[in-house]
């Protein structure tokens, strides 16, 4: 009974000590998404719209295949990949990527055939005619650090137009870096996004050229 007296205080101590104990950070959760284009009214069209939704799929490597956000210290190693332990994406690159190309993409067919129908003139082709398919192969998707001040992202997709039948009609590679402007998680992610703007607008301009001669007829 002397025993357990001589040991109770310690054991509050023990109890004291875990309830009081630093709690574990919590882990911020990052999405990747273009900017949001000004909500626009609502107009019946005259006639149906040729405009298409586009389908984009996006494919990746395993080791993207995470939510983990990545980062390479290219001044020390740059074999060695690392990732952040306090940040995650809130999804997978791969996701979050074709869900933001597909919003883009078919904002700006729905345009396109919105102009058709107002002013009964082409606007230009529709970027991505049904049942057309975009696909992209995500090789690269990191932060990069030169040094302990200086980082940029890195994008790197091959682009692949399919048609009705699942045949390549048009292919083309796309890498950007983007300079961040903090060396920290928040800075990648917002180097990232301005990155996805760029491809964005880079295959709004080379998606009409092909899409142009294609057959996607089914």
């Amino acid at each position: 009974m002397r025993i357990w007296l001589i040991l109770l205080p310690f054991l509050f101590l023990i109890v004291g000590c875990g309830l009081v104990a630093e709690q574990p950070p919590t882990v911020a959760i990052y999405e990747l998404r273009l900017p949001a284009a000004d909500e626009e009214p609502v107009v019946p069209p005259a006639e149906p719209s040729t405009a298409a939704a586009p389908r984009v799929e996006v494919t990746a490597p395993s080791w993207l295949r995470s939510r983990a956000m990545h980062y390479r210290l290219d001044y020390q190693d740059s074999l060695r990949r690392h990732s952040y332990l306090e940040s995650r994406w809130v999804a997978e690159p791969a996701e979050m990527i074709a869900r933001a190309l597909e919003l883009e993409l078919a904002a700006v067919s729905r345009s396109r055939g919105d102009a058709r129908v107002e002013t009964g003139r082409p606007a230009g082709p529709v970027l991505l005619p049904a049942p057309c398919r975009l696909r992209l192969s995500l090789d690269e998707f990191i932060q990069v650090f030169r040094d302990e001040h200086h980082n940029h992202t890195l994008l790197q997709v091959r682009a692949q137009l399919l048609n009705a039948e699942g045949w390549a009609i048009g292919h083309r590679r796309f890498v950007h870096r983007q300079e961040s402007a903090t060396p920290d998680a928040a800075g990648g992610v917002a180097a990232h996004a301005l990155g996805l703007q760029e491809l964005a607008a880079k295959l709004r301009a080379w998606l009409p050229s092909v899409a142009a001669g294609a057959d996607c007829q089914p």
